[in-house]
Order: C-alpha cells, then sequence, then structure tokens
C-alpha cells in the first residue's frame, strides 16, 4: 500500500476516484451484475454454455420458455429422466418435469415407500416424483420431500436456485 501525500483536495478526488474504478465488479462467465441503486447485486446464471463449467448432474433445472422450467438430467438432457434415486434401498428412476411458473413457489422430490399390505411393516418398493408447491412443504410421516428449487417470479422473469438433493434417501419403514 502506498501512502501518498497530496497538496491539493482535487488530485486526492482524482486518486480517490482511480482506487474505486480499478476495484469495480467485472462480471464474468454465467454471471450477471445489476446496479440496484443500494448497492451491486450479483445474479448467477443457470444457462449452461457449451463445454463450460455449469452443472451438469442430477436434477438440473433449465428454464424452456420465459414461464417455464425443466428438471432434467444435466449429463444428458435429452433423457427422459431427471435422475435415479435409492429410497430405502428400492432403486427408483425419476421423470424429469416441466412446469409451468406464474408465482413464487418450491420444487421438491417428494418419495413415498409402497407396502403390499397397507399397514405392513415391510416396504416392497418406493415411488418418487417431482412436484411444485406454492409454499415451503415438510416431509410428513410416510412421505420424504427434499427441496430441489426456490422459483422466483418476479416482472414476468424466472430466477431459480439448485440446492442439493439427496441420492440415497431412508424413511422409517423396513426394506424386504
Amino acid at each position: 500500500m502506498s501512502i501518498s501525500v497530496f497538496k491539493k483536495w482535487t488530485s486526492a478526488v482524482l486518486y480517490l476516484n482511480e482506487k474505486i474504478k480499478r476495484n469495480s465488479l467485472i462480471a464474468g462467465r454465467n454471471i450477471k451484475l445489476e446496479n440496484t441503486g443500494n448497492g451491486i447485486k450479483i445474479h448467477g446464471s443457470a444457462e449452461s454454455t457449451p463445454g463450460g463449467d455449469s452443472y451438469n448432474g442430477y436434477f438440473k433445472l433449465v428454464k424452456t420458455d420465459d414461464d417455464k422450467i425443466k428438471i432434467i438430467d444435466g449429463f444428458n438432457d435429452t433423457a427422459a429422466n431427471a435422475a435415479k434415486v435409492n429410497v430405502n434401498y428400492f432403486p427408483v428412476t425419476v421423470a424429469a418435469s416441466e412446469f409451468t411458473i406464474t408465482a413464487d413457489s418450491f420444487i421438491y422430490l417428494e418419495c413415498q415407500l409402497k407396502y403390499e399390505v397397507e399397514g405392513s411393516p415391510n416396504a416392497t418398493g418406493a415411488s418418487a416424483t417431482i412436484i411444485q408447491s406454492a409454499t415451503e412443504l415438510e416431509s410428513e410421516a410416510g412421505t420424504f420431500r427434499a427441496l430441489i428449487s426456490r422459483v422466483t417470479f418476479e416482472a414476468g422473469a424466472i430466477d431459480f436456485s439448485r440446492e442439493n438433493v439427496p441420492l440415497n434417501i431412508l424413511m422409517s419403514g423396513a426394506c424386504s
């Protein structure tokens, strides 16, 4: 750090102005800067770029239209499935899903155990689907929910997060 002595206040202002310019934010790949007037808001883009370093795993969210998002397998974006998970050690394939967004919402992976006889302590299988909810949900007896994304819909624009979804899910109930 250099220490400068200024004889005129104008040269001090010019010096500080130049320092501020050199320390301003510069948007990089998949980053968008928005000056809100009260500060700079930094947005990460979820759109993939060829050869880029964007997310390419299970449960990838992509914007398919101004008001639609789709949950896909990021490694194979044309696959009919978004992921494979294990629910109480039962392998379950989760279908890719597309949702129309008209308001803020939450996207979940919802898993349930299947029983041959209702009330039986031994599960014989499991199911997993992707659902959309207007409110934040919690797991409940017999149903496990993992948050995939929080979606905001503001001024006709969609913004969304990518949450870490577990691929091995254990629910109460034994496997047969």
